[in-house]
Order: structure tokens, then C-alpha cells, then sequence
């Protein structure tokens, strides 16, 4: 019973399914003869409307109208949810399709942790064997040297690095125990000279400080024993009373000696670490004083980096090509991987940080990451079972960035790092037993 205002406003045909405008005036009700019947409503959809303004659909041409726009609504959607459903069943096919793949990387990555474990075990065995024979043959050496009057100089380490960059937790993982100033928070303000001698019959470490000022012709180690607990407070005593306290630094040695059946017969060195800032004067005090312990060409050079620092930004690395341009006798060593790895979540991330930068042809770094924990003491078992677990922690976080194994493996962990030197120790050996031999 509604018109339409005027032509401009007419709707297209129904058949658009389009509903019209309406006027809000109002026409008289049409004559019956307009009403239609079921029957007519069939041919509404070809029909136009009347050009007359008075024009007033029929109530069956306004179902016929609004049925229609109703089926085509009903068409949209169920077309939208036909969509939507197909948007869900991909989502739930990619995400099924992604727990098979993290499934699968997961069992890949378990029972590549389970092997590298079982190696980790024979491996301790067969080094254990290996090593006491080495060992054995060294003392052997050495003692004919003695004999025969040729002298002889026992392979050295030297352990250079910023401060805070692990070094005495890393001269601790080659003792086998745990006994440093680590935990002090002071570090290394004197230079401290580990003798380590290989003795079968010490299943506990026997360590005695040398005198610091020992009398001519008598024995210049003290008697006594200091057991492992006490080394460091007896570190931080010999510091304090020659360098004094506060962060001054002295170029005399703290010498300590270790017998004990797991270490090889070396001398290790503890170096005052490199600092950016503070005083001037210390800072160059320190440089020339690392700089004078790394000189002897006998003397291997193991050059500590921590792994969150950029290689550009790297501080250690040229201070030591200063001595060693091309790096012939320094093994480059990057501490706290942990805190690193966690970082490399892509193979490209990955392989070209293992990679190194700015390095001589086929020269790479190691990386490692030692126990946090410092309640292990003397117990050398426990303290190696978790210096493996930190390796296989990022073992596990490597795997998850898909690295290449067979390119950066053989740099990971301690232990390799460890059995690289050990090589280097064995090569120096023969050079300098070759007179004896």
C-alpha cells in the first residue's frame, strides 16, 4: 500500500532482488481485481512495475520480493560459511601438519642427544686409558731428561681474556674441580701459576703454594697442604697482602702446585683480565704484563671471548695478534655459549656465527659453556657430569636451529676443546723430549 515518490527513485526490476524505496504516503487499498493469485506470482519477476506514479505492489509481489532477497542472502551465506570452513580445515591441516614436523624434529633431536651421550660415556673411558698412558710416558720422558742433564721445559698454557670472561672457571674445567676466586667478584689481580703434575697415586687433589719468599737451598714450596675449600680465601690473602686491596694489580706470580691422578703435567697461567675502563695506568699495567706472559714462543695461548660480544666488537682477538699475528699457537675459545645459542634460531643465524669473522684460513673458534653452580668443590666425577650437560644443553639448542653438524660440531664443548689442547700439549712434548728421545 506504499508508492513511489517519483520516477527517479523507481527501483530496478525484482528480479534484481532489490527492494524498492517506498514514499511513506499512503494510496487507498487497490480493487480486488489487482490481488493475484499463487498461480501469478511466477511471472512477477518478468513483469516491470507500472510507470504510473500510483503504482502499489500487491502483497504477493512483495513476498515474491522479499522470498527472493532472502534465498540470495541464504546463498551469500552459506556461501561465507562454506568459506570460513575451508579457512578452519587449511588452519587445521597446517597446524596438524606442523605438530607432525615439531613431533619429528623432537624425536630427531632425542635420539641425536641419546648418541652423543653414549659417545660422551665410551669416550671417558677410552680418554681415561689414553691419557694415564700419556701421561705415564711424559713422567718417563721426564725423568730421563733429568738423568741426562738436558733441559727441559714443560708445555705451558696461557689463559688471556676481558674480565668477567671466564677464565678461571675455564682453568678450573682442566683441573677437574672447582676451587678458584670465581666467585669473589674481584678476579684475578695477580698472575696465578698453576703446576700441574700428574701423580697416579692422588685421587685427591695435593695442592701446596710455593713460599713467597723462600730462603736459598731449602724446598720452595710449603709443607703443608692446603685442602681445595681453602684455596680461595688463601688466593684472595696472598693477593691482598702484596697487591693490597681494591682493584690494584701485581705483576709477582701466585705459584701453586697440584698433584693429582686426572691433570696433565703443565703450567697453566691465570692472567689479570683486560679492562675498558677505570684507571688508565692499570689498564696499560695489565696489557704489559699479559703481553710479557704471552711472548715465549713455547707457550700456547688460549684467548677467551664471551659469545655476546659481536666479533667487531671483539677486544681480546687484536690484542693477542699483536704477539701472534696469525694465530699459529692460540686457541680461541668463546665462553658462555648458553647465553649466545638461544639467540640462533635460523641455520643462516647459526653457521655463520660458528663461522667466526675476520679469521686466518681454517682457523676457527670453540665454544663452550660451563657450570654455574659452584658447589661441586673436589668432586671431580660430579663436576665433569655437568660440564657435559651444559655441552648437550646446547647440543639441543643448536639442534633446534637445524646447524650444520658435520661443518660446526667438532668446535662445541669443553671436551673438545679440552682434547684439541691436549693434542697441542702432546705435539709440544715431542718437540721438546726430541734431544731426549
Amino acid at each position: 500500500k506504499m508508492m513511489y515518490e517519483d520516477k527517479a527513485t523507481r527501483p530496478s526490476p525484482p528480479n534484481t532482488f532489490m527492494l524498492p524505496h517506498y514514499s511513506t504516503r499512503t494510496t487507498p487499498s487497490p480493487p480486488s481485481h489487482m490481488y493475484t493469485t499463487p498461480r501469478d506470482v511466477g511471472d512477477l519477476a518478468s513483469r516491470p512495475p507500472s510507470s504510473s506514479p500510483g503504482y502499489a505492489h500487491t502483497p504477493a509481489e512483495d513476498r515474491f520480493i522479499v522470498d527472493k532477497a532472502s534465498q540470495e542472502a541464504e546463498k551469500i551465506a552459506e556461501k561465507i560459511l562454506d568459506s570460513g570452513k575451508k579457512d578452519r580445515e587449511e588452519k587445521k591441516r597446517k597446524r596438524e601438519q606442523e605438530d607432525q614436523l615439531r613431533e619429528q624434529l623432537a624425536r630427531t633431536m632425542t635420539a641425536k642427544v641419546d648418541t652423543e651421550k653414549k659417545r660422551l660415556r665410551e669416550g671417558d673411558v677410552v680418554s681415561s686409558t689414553s691419557n694415564r698412558e700419556l701421561y705415564r710416558l711424559f713422567n718417563d720422558l721426564q725423568g730421563m731428561s733429568r738423568d741426562l742433564d738436558i733441559s727441559f721445559e714443560t708445555p705451558e698454557i696461557v689463559v688471556v681474556g676481558m674480565q668477567s670472561d671466564g677464565k678461571s672457571s675455564f682453568i678450573e674445567a682442566l683441573l677437574g674441580f672447582q676451587f678458584n676466586i670465581v666467585e669473589s667478584n674481584i678476579g684475578t689481580r695477580r698472575p696465578l701459576i698453576l703446576q700441574m703434575i700428574n701423580n697416579p697415586n692422588k685421587e685427591e687433589p695435593s695442592c701446596r703454594f710455593r713460599k713467597e719468599n723462600p730462603k736459598p737451598g731449602e724446598d720452595p714450596f710449603e709443607t703443608r697442604e692446603t685442602h681445595v675449600d681453602d684455596l680461595c680465601s688463601e688466593i684472595l690473602s696472598r693477593t691482598n697482602e702484596v697487591a693490597g686491596r681494591g682493584d690494584q694489580v701485581s705483576p709477582r706470580p701466585i705459584i701453586l702446585q697440584v698433584e693429582y691422578c686426572h691433570c696433565s703435567n703443565l703450567n697453566v697461567y691465570d692472567t689479570p683480565g683486560y679492562r675498558l675502563g677505570g684507571d688508565d695506568h692499570i689498564r696499560e699495567e695489565i696489557m704489559a704484563m699479559v703481553k710479557q706472559l704471552i711472548e715465549p714462543q713455547h707457550r700456547i695461548i688460549v684467548c677467551l671471548e664471551q659469545s655476546t660480544v659481536e666479533w667487531s666488537n671483539t677486544t681480546s682477538r687484536p690484542l693477542v695478534r699483536q704477539v701472534d699475528p696469525h694465530f699459529n699457537r692460540t686457541v680461541l675459545v668463546n665462553t658462555k655459549f648458553d647465553n649466545r645459542a638461544k639467540e640462533l634460531r635460523t641455520p643462516e643465524a647459526a653457521n655463520k656465527y660458528l663461522q667466526g669473522e675476520a679469521l686466518p684460513p681454517g682457523k676457527r673458534p670453540f665454544f663452550i659453556s660451563l657450570p654455574l653452580r659452584r658447589t661441586y668443590g673436589s668432586d671431580s666425577v660430579r663436576f665433569k657430569d655437568a660440564i657435559k650437560e651444559c655441552y648437550l644443553n646446547d647440543y639441543r639448542q643448536l639442534l633446534e636451529s637445524s646447524f650444520d653438524e658435520g661443518k660446526y660440531l667438532p668446535q662445541l664443548g669443553f671436551l673438545r676443546t679440552q682434547a684439541f689442547l691436549e693434542q697441542l700439549l702432546r705435539e709440544r712434548y715431542e718437540q721438546a723430549l726430541l734431544p731426549t728421545l
